[in-house]
Parts: C-alpha cells; structure tokens; sequence
C-alpha cells in the first residue's frame, strides 16, 4: 500500500516537472535569444571630464534589434531601471559615489510611415518593452556636487549592469553589461572651464531639488567670473523666482535679454519666465 503511494506521488511529481518544463519553454523570454542592448553616458558623453564638486548625470539606455524578437525586461515587483546599478571597470573597489534616480524613466517609441522615422516620447512604466527596435527606454541617475567634493585627481572607468531576478520568468532573464564610459577628474582650479561648467549644473542641479539658495550662490559665483553669460543670469533669475524674489528675478531675465547675441533665435524661454512673473494670477472668488 505504501510502496505504491509513493509510485503514485512519483509519477504525479515527475508529470508536474515536465509540464513546468514546458511551460518554462513557452515563456516569454526563456528561450535563447539576442541579449538586447544597454548603452552608458555619463554627462552626455563616454568620457566626462570635471573638477571635484560637479554633479554627474548618468543616462542608460536599453534597447534592441529590429530583428530581434519581442522580449519584456522588469515587473510590477522590480521595475526594469532598479536592475541597473553602476560598477568600476578593472577594480574590485566599489565606486565612490552613489548614482541615484533622477526622474521617471522615459521610453522612445519609433515610427516609421509615408513621413519618415519620427519618435513619441513618454513615461515608461515598470515594464521596458522591447519590440524588434521599435523601443528605447532610458532611465537618468545623478551624483550630487557634495558627493564628488572629496574626490581625488585620477580617472575611473564605469559600466553600467542590469541583472534580472531568477524569479522573474515572464520576462528576458540575463545579465547586460554596457561599454565603459571614463570619468576623468582633474585638481580644483585647473581650468576655469571646468570650473564654469562644475558651477552651471551644479545650479541646474539645486533648482531640479528645489534648493533654490545654494542655485543662488552658484549663479552669484558663476557672474562674479563671467558677468556677460546668459544661462548665469537665467539661472540665478529661475533662483530667485524660487525664492518668490519676484522683481529680482524679473532683472536677471530682463539682463540676460540684453545680453543676449541677436544672432540667436527668439528668446521664448526667458520671455516665458517673465510672463509667469508679471501676468498676475487670477484670485478666488470670495464665498
């Protein structure tokens, strides 16, 4: 009687193996495919060069082949852009520094019709899905100024990795390795381009946290080298605009207008922040 329950369980557990198996086969994802493509820049390039104290933005991008079958990468339990992390190239050591998201991730759809190739630009969810090259799916990170201050003069190589789950069976399951970007850093003072740039989007980093006094003092240094830059007063004019300094906001736009080449196009973005300024808001009405 034993003997033949167990024959019985047996035969039950090796036939539920087999229909995971195949069932495992169909899936999604589970079948050798090409590994899609996953692309690293770091301040918009492959090699950054910068002073301690400028803030690295890192894009990653994935992608595939138009001749690759469709695949999905991520889940409502781990979505796709918290798969990827950042390591050093030929060094066991962890990176100094820690790359944090920076936004929603952003998903390229691309069209082809009578017109051309042309592409919509939109929110991308958990899922990155990836349709023979149809998709391109980025998601942005960024290092804060405070995070680089203390680096040293010296030259490190990144890649990014996304590394899915073992549990994650409906989707493509791998590892994904990106081409390595360079990250030079060059002694405080060295050029006084590099400290310009450190300056601007160290600002452009403070205004996109709300920090708007430290944007401030960042455009206020940025003048005090460069009176005559256009993006220093617009910076300092969007600072001042979040410190609710209405009229001294009002005059930094209004210098960079004045200061501005007339070769250059229609300054519609400064007359825009000027607007919002002094078009006065429509008030309640009194219940």
């Amino acid at each position: 009687m034993r003997r033949s329950r167990r024959i019985a369980i047996g035969a039950v557990t090796v036939a539920a193996v087999g229909a995971a198996l195949l069932l495992y086969s169909r899936i999604p994802g589970s079948r050798a495919a090409p590994p899609p493509g996953l692309t690293l820049l770091v301040n918009h390039s492959t090699r950054a060069e910068i002073v301690p104290g400028t803030p690295l933005s890192v894009q990653v991008s994935i992608s595939g082949g138009r001749n690759d079958a469709p695949l999905r990468i991520g889940s409502r339990w781990r979505a796709w852009h918290r798969l990827i992390r950042l390591e050093r190239v030929g060094s066991s050591e962890p990176l100094p520094w820690q790359a944090r998201p920076d936004g929603a991730p952003r998903s390229l759809e691309i069209a082809t019709d009578a017109e051309g190739r042309r592409g919509t630009l939109t929110s991308t969810g958990a899922v990155a899905r990836l349709d023979r090259g149809r998709f391109v799916h980025t998601a942005m990170f960024v290092v804060s100024p405070e995070e680089t201050a203390g680096l040293a003069p010296g030259e490190y190589r990144v890649r990014a990795v996304l590394e899915t789950p073992f549990w994650d069976f409906w989707g493509w399951r791998g590892r994904l390795a990106s081409a390595a970007a360079t990250i030079a850093i060059r002694a405080s003072g060295a050029s006084p381009a590099l400290e310009a740039q450190r300056l601007s989007t160290s600002g452009a980093y403070y205004l996109r946290q709300a920090r708007y006094a430290d944007a401030q003092r960042a455009a206020d240094e940025l003048l005090h080298a460069e009176p005559r830059r256009v993006s220093a007063h617009v910076l300092r004019g969007d600072a001042l605009a979040g410190l609710n300094q209405k009229a001294a906001a009002l005059d930094s736009y209004r210098r960079a207008l004045k200061l501005m080449p007339r070769s250059r196009e229609t300054p519609d973005r400064i007359l825009q922040r000027i607007a919002t300024l002094v078009v006065p808001q429509p008030k309640e009405n009194p219940k």
